[in-house]
């Protein structure tokens, strides 16, 4: 990410002023959370308590200043992630980064995200819109009565935030619907794969993807279509990068000590700091919300209300298509009722240090036209009409009548899973695979959403747009969602596998991430012995950082591997004994990871060619494939000799040792005392002070940690060589265990800390906590340990 270069003068200066203690850009800047504050907006006096954490408890006499309040502690602690945030949904970040962020500002205006969120609305519920109001006025009340500098990453870019509306709140769904929602990567990826492979080939690469998928290839010259995807692709992964994981699970009271149901959730998503979760308790006379909150969106996002628990995994169902649009001589697009003219508008990007840009958005009855995102796109260069095609793009996500807002936060007001399941029938997406459970007992699951019924095709490649054979032609009804209410084995379970059986009526998505984390859950849940669950247990399968990808794998490869030299065979009889436990202590971890990329490397860089780096990941369901079925990946066709999967495996061992051992540095000559932690450490990195000289390594926060893509405790990592090869940037931000016997015992964790300040107590003081499995409460406000009190009062004449 480049966003910044052009200001690094100023940077270089600010970082010597901190480097060299300036307290007004520092310290002065941090919150005051002690006191009385007189302020417009609060209908009566607010009491917000904090424990040693800096976790907000906060104490209201109405729904309304409970959420105003809300708003002004998440403006305390997080106003630049918030207006970060909003600017990169609303395309605004050339405001105030300049040139350099004109990619993203065109790629946001493009698909419109902002505009989509104000009109969204307009369809909530007047309650939700009044809490979105209520919510925005506690941000702007602290915008207007704070009496310090604005924290150091608005100093550093010399501006100032706008005041915060509805609509800013409602654009963080729309990018969470991006992050979770990555299928038109995938299209335009095979797309890509498909000029150079047969299609059988192809849908190899996907297991359980069928061939024969329909595309229309010769509709685009074959160089251009190339370039384009390519463009399109890597716009995708900077601005919009897929983070698709979670686990959650619920068990009702025959299976618990307590009798009463217990639930666990634990999202993932990419590594940052801050995260994007913030803990927060909120109580009214009759209610209260407790658990996790991400800043800029009022409503808990996970957690309980004393009647109900809730949390969630996504589904990775498949919303979104690609459309090839044909475009006529008169510069207009055929549809199956003869030629139609798009729907343009043009959008003004302000770019500081320089003049504002016009860009025209151009639109088809499926959606914005990406392709004009791409250099390959004729319009985007000369302004003049590409003769053949364009690529427009469907998705659930660029709906003006989208009621999810609604949806959670009645789910925040139910009192039974009914309640939960009836406030879901409002969630437009992206899919997620909710379960909740209820003080009386009831456990559930439904996997909400605006789910398209497709006339044809399976949402695998782009698809002809002008004939309507592939149009969407309704949605899943509500009801034929997947669901389950108080299931007689008393047991839910997700962690992103294949939420329903294969004769499911309704296409949710062509393919599904491998079932290793499920199949792990499922392992420790049958070990548990009958109706003694506890809360500690559910605690304990969350850590858990035992692969059932090696289990499964392992055996396999070291069946056909013949060792090369004694070093390569003391490593495969060490990975011979070893369990599959990604134990940051231990070497078999990073032995086994370096070797499994460079078996995937052997097999497939010579036939996916420049595809190779954008397809990504470890793949090992497919290398489970290769090795066993799809044997003719194993030959490397840039050679003349043939290869066969045992020489690969062989040979990729010792590739791998020469990898690891030129990195003599960290890990020493004796294999055995190699440790995975060394390179997997947990990094969250702050969006601008991470390229920044001087505040880079005091805002970056990196701690070594267990597992790897496929444990229960997640640990993802980009790349396995690289830089920072295993760096371990995704996973379980968040950890929530809900006890519905008592509901002020559940537990939570989050990583880095509450704080975005990086000079705040609180920036990083949950660290150890999360990365070593240990959990907070967040109890009822009597019961709490206050390290701070701050009383809002309502400004007693607001005219003077």
């Amino acid at each position: 990410m480049n966003l910044i270069k052009h200001i690094f003068v100023t940077l270089a200066v600010v970082s010597v002023a901190v480097a060299l203690g300036g307290t007004w850009l520092t310290y002065r800047s941090l919150p005051k959370v002690a006191g009385t504050i007189s302020l417009v907006g609060a209908s009566s006096p607010i009491e917000i308590t904090r424990d040693e954490y800096g976790i907000p408890y906060v104490s209201a006499s109405n729904e309304g200043d409970a959420y105003f309040a809300l708003g002004y502690v998440h403006a305390q602690d997080r106003l630049f992630q918030m207006d970060f945030m909003r600017r990169l949904g609303a395309g605004r970040l050339a405001e105030v980064l300049g040139s350099q962020a004109l990619d993203s500002d065109r790629f946001m205006r493009t698909l419109g995200l902002y505009r989509h969120a104000e009109s969204n609305f307009q369809v909530l519920s007047p309650e939700t819109q009044n809490v979105l109001e209520r919510y925005a006025d506690g941000v702007n009340a602290w915008l207007k009565n704070r009496r310090q500098p604005f924290s150091p990453e608005f100093q550093i870019l010399q501006y100032e935030p706008d005041a915060w509306a509805p609509a800013d709140s409602l654009v963080w769904q729309k990018l969470m619907g991006l992050s979770l929602a990555g299928n038109w990567r995938d299209e335009l990826l095979r797309t890509q794969l498909l000029q150079a492979l047969p299609a059988d080939r192809v849908a190899q690469l996907w297991p359980g993807l069928q061939p024969g998928s329909p595309t229309t290839l010769a509709e685009i010259e074959n160089a251009r279509l190339t370039g384009l995807t390519q463009d399109l692709v890597n716009a995708i992964d900077k601005f919009a990068p897929p983070t698709l994981a979670s686990n959650i699970w619920v068990l009702d009271g025959q299976h618990t000590e307590r009798g009463k149901p217990l639930l666990a959730s634990d999202p993932h998503l990419g590594y940052q700091s801050p995260l994007v979760w913030y803990l927060a308790r909120l109580q009214w006379p009759g209610e209260i919300r407790v658990g996790a909150t991400t800043p800029g969106f009022p409503f808990t996002v996970i957690g309980h209300n004393g009647h109900v628990a809730w949390g969630m995994t996504t589904t990775h169902a498949d919303l979104q298509d690609i459309f090839i649009e044909r475009i006529t001589v008169d510069g207009r697009y055929q549809t199956p009722t003869g030629p139609q003219e798009f729907i343009a508008r043009t959008e003004r990007i302000d770019v500081r240090f320089s003049d504002p840009i016009f860009l025209t958005v151009r639109s088809t009855r499926h959606g914005p036209v990406v392709s004009d995102l791409s250099a390959f796109a004729v319009p985007q260069i000369n302004g003049e009409i590409d003769s053949k095609t364009v690529l427009s793009l469907s998705s659930t996500l660029l709906q003006d009548d989208d009621t999810t807002a609604s949806a959670v936060f009645d789910v925040g007001r139910s009192k039974t899973v009914d309640g939960v399941k009836n406030a879901l029938s409002q969630f437009e997406g992206p899919q997620q695979n909710f379960m909740y459970a209820d003080i009386q007992g009831g456990i559930g699951f439904s996997a909400a959403a605006y789910v398209p019924i497709r006339a044809n095709g399976d949402g695998t490649v782009p698809v002809p747009g002008w004939s309507g054979e592939y149009d969407w032609i309704g949605r899943v009804p509500y009801e034929e969602l997947p669901h389950s209410l108080r299931p007689e084995s008393g047991r839910l379970m997700n962690a992103n596998n294949r939420p329903v059986p294969n004769e499911y009526p309704y296409l949710i998505a062509a393919t599904f991430p491998a079932g290793y984390r499920a199949e792990r859950i499922d392992q420790r849940l049958d070990q548990l012995p009958p109706a003694k669950a506890t809360a500690a247990d559910m605690q304990s399968i969350q850590l858990d950082s035992v692969s059932t990808m090696v289990s499964d794998l392992l055996p396999l490869i070291l069946s056909i591997t013949t060792p090369n030299s004694e070093r390569a065979r003391s490593v495969t009889e060490l990975l011979r004994s070893w369990d599959g436990s990604m134990d940051r202590h231990r070497p078999e971890p990073l032995l086994f990871l370096s070797w499994l990329s460079f078996i995937k490397e052997a097999a497939l860089k010579d036939e996916l060619g420049a595809a190779y780096r954008t397809y990504g990941g470890l793949r090992p369901v497919l290398i489970r494939q290769i090795l066993t079925t799809w044997k003719e990946w194993c030959n490397d066709i840039s050679t003349e000799t043939i290869e066969t999967c045992a020489t690969i495996t062989s040979s990729a061992l010792d590739a791998s040792l020469v990898w690891l051992f030129s990195r003599s540095e960290t890990n020493g000559d004796d294999l055995t005392k190699w440790r995975w932690g060394d390179f997997h450490r947990a990094q969250f990195s702050h969006p601008l002070f991470n390229f920044i000289p001087g505040l880079a390594s005091l805002s970056r926060v990196e701690i070594e940690s267990d597992g790897s893509d496929h444990t229960v405790n997640r640990g993802g990592y980009r790349s396995a060589r690289g830089r920072q090869p295993f760096i371990n940037t995704h996973g379980a931000g968040l950890r929530s265990v809900f006890d519905l016997a008592d509901l002020d015992q559940s537990s939570f964790i989050i990583a880095v800390g509450q704080s975005g300040h990086f000079l705040s107590p609180h920036y990083d003081d949950l660290l150890h906590q999360w990365r070593d499995g240990e959990t907070l409460r967040l109890p009822a406000i009597s019961d709490v340990t206050a390290s701070s009190v701050l009383r809002l009062e309502p400004l007693a004449n607001p005219a003077n």
